[in-house]
């Protein structure tokens, strides 16, 4: 893992990218997201004097995103994330989860792409709740609503479920 292999972000920044890549080979493709995790934080060290996001906390959401998804590697869910997580905003990251969830609920079309999803989303989650939103809907995906298999005679939002896939309680 790579906190054990090196334990400071400046410890991988300074890493060989083939050490990096050796400390997540199991989170699978190691290799572009290696090359990618020493990018951004070369592009971070440049571009705020030091590895830090405090001068992200000055912007507003929207240009926390458009200047996060400049770099390659960075979309719309991880600049979400480092919103919601880093910078303690109340903005909901679609993962795995939420997408598929949104789309079996019929919140979005079934081929909204996550990014639509996001975008459809987040104005009508009520101000305060993103975080616990995502995290619901994040274990609901985990336990419930899986990819395959899912668990829809122990679903509580059976009746709201628009999913043709739907398995009958």
């Amino acid at each position: 893992m790579l906190r054990e292999a090196l334990p400071t972000w400046d410890d991988v920044l300074h890493a060989e990218v083939s050490m990096i890549e050796r400390a997540i080979h199991s989170a699978g493709l190691s290799r572009q997201k290696s090359q990618r995790i020493h990018d951004v934080l070369q592009w971070v060290s440049g571009r705020f004097g030091g590895l830090t996001l405090r001068p992200l906390e000055e912007l507003a959401d929207d240009d926390v995103i458009e200047l996060l998804t400049t770099q390659k590697g960075i979309g719309v869910k991880t600049a979400a994330v480092v919103l919601a997580f880093s910078l303690d905003r109340d903005i909901c990251p679609v993962d795995t989860h939420v997408h598929r969830i949104s789309k079996r609920l019929g919140w979005v079309a079934e081929k909204t792409d996550a990014v639509e999803t996001f975008h459809t989303l987040r104005p009508q989650i009520p101000v305060g709740k993103a975080a616990s939103f995502h995290l619901n809907l994040l274990k609901f995906g985990r336990n419930i609503c899986t990819s395959r298999n899912p668990h829809c005679e122990d679903c509580p939002l059976w009746d709201d479920c628009t999913w043709a896939g739907k398995k009958p309680q």
